[in-house]
């Protein structure tokens, strides 16, 4: 039996004691604790998808990360490590750890220019365009609801959304040492 001062937490079957209210958050503007609720439930998702492996097409699976590495090469296909590095907001042996990675499973090449043997650039292979179409078609299909929806915006709600995002990721640098 569930007494009055717990409440039931619908992605379990365990009780969830009430919280106790401080003087903090007695006083907390009921909108930023809405918004911290709904920002924390979606960086919980983010990590649950991140862990998610996926099969894009090709036989080969795939984590969210990898797939997006391959979404950058696809995209900018006459990028370096370092250029890589930068566009997915990594360090160089993180990205260099996945390029090796996505390499060794087929589904990217390194190449060097003509005339230049001392950079590595990188393109998809047969199988990572398959990857890099297949992950297109998938977000076409589980997004397209909210692609709609998105598309009814006007350009000034567009603009707030934006704002408003940019701005939490300039709060959120605070929190990172």
């Amino acid at each position: 039996m569930v007494s009055d001062k717990t409440k039931i937490n619908p992605d379990t079957t365990s009780t969830m004691p009430e919280k106790r209210k401080t003087e903090v958050e007695e006083t907390k503007d009921p909108f930023v604790k809405a918004l911290d609720e709904a920002m924390e439930t979606m960086f919980e998702y983010e990590t649950r998808m991140n862990k998610q492996l996926r099969d894009y097409g090709t036989g080969t699976l795939l984590h969210m990360n990898d797939i997006h590495m391959i979404e950058t090469i696809g995209d900018y296909p006459t990028c370096n490590l370092s250029e890589l590095a930068l566009l997915r907001r990594q360090n160089k042996s993180t990205v260099s750890r996945k390029v090796r990675e996505l390499e060794k499973n087929g589904l990217i090449c390194s190449y060097h220019r003509e005339g230049n043997d001392k950079d590595v650039y990188y393109k998809l292979t047969e199988s990572g365009y398959q990857a890099y179409e297949g992950h297109y078609a998938f977000h076409q299909q589980r997004s397209a609801k909210v692609y709609a929806q998105y598309a009814n915006f006007s350009l000034a709600k567009k603009k707030t959304v934006l704002e408003f995002l940019n701005g939490y990721i300039e709060y959120l640098k605070d929190y990172v040492d």
